[in-house]
């Protein structure tokens, strides 16, 4: 059985905000700096898990398209005093501000993962390969309810593919020039679990 991802409170929609924000932070280059607060939030963030656990449990139950939905439920729960003053001690407006560097620098990492791969490797034609495994297993006479399995496994599969070519489609000339001269230095600066996720995805 695939192991089901934790995701902590402060990175529940890394990379489902794909409409257009409208804030500042989402014009400004990703850069160290800009980095350095997203994760100094993040950190602090974690304290809110403590503080409030019954929200937190409600928070991780949204689905990644429910960005504007999770949103609006923090900022009517009782911790969202804690919330604002945490983001606004380091620069950011609102939650939508810090879900968009959020999205963006997940963006940059995939983006940083696909440029190591060949050249005639993309994101599509792995679910291209995938489909092509799934017919010769119908040719060679898999059992019906294996095939059903794998079907789903790709209709899963295309929607993560389509969440993550929008997340790349957010990062400017600008950012991927950053992305390219920094990502060393970014993974470091992710947590050990976010990690182990990504570089086993």
């Amino acid at each position: 059985m695939e192991k089901k991802m934790k995701i902590p409170l402060y990175l529940l929609i890394f990379i489902a905000l794909l409409s257009q924000s409208q804030w500042a932070y989402s014009s400004q280059p990703l850069n160290r700096t800009l980095v350095d607060s997203f994760f100094t939030v993040s950190e602090k963030l974690d304290f809110i898990e403590k503080k409030y656990p019954a929200i937190a449990q409600k928070a991780d139950k949204f689905l990644e398209s429910e960005e504007a939905q999770l949103i609006n439920y923090l900022k009517s729960s009782k911790a969202y005093p804690d919330i604002k003053r945490i983001l606004s001690s380091s620069g950011f407006n609102n939650l939508t501000e810090y879900f968009d560097i959020s999205a963006r620098i997940m963006g940059g990492i995939l983006y940083a993962q696909m440029q190591k791969m060949p050249t005639d490797m993309d994101l599509n034609s792995i679910d291209k390969m995938y489909k092509q495994k799934i017919q010769q297993m119908k040719k060679n006479g898999a059992p019906a309810d294996v095939i059903k399995s794998m079907e789903a496994d790709r209709k899963n599969q295309q929607s993560s593919i389509q969440k993550m070519q929008l997340t790349m489609k957010r990062l400017s000339a600008t950012d991927k020039k950053f992305l390219n001269e920094n990502i060393e230095w970014l993974m470091k600066r992710l947590p050990e679990e976010e990690v182990n996720e990504n570089t086993h995805q």
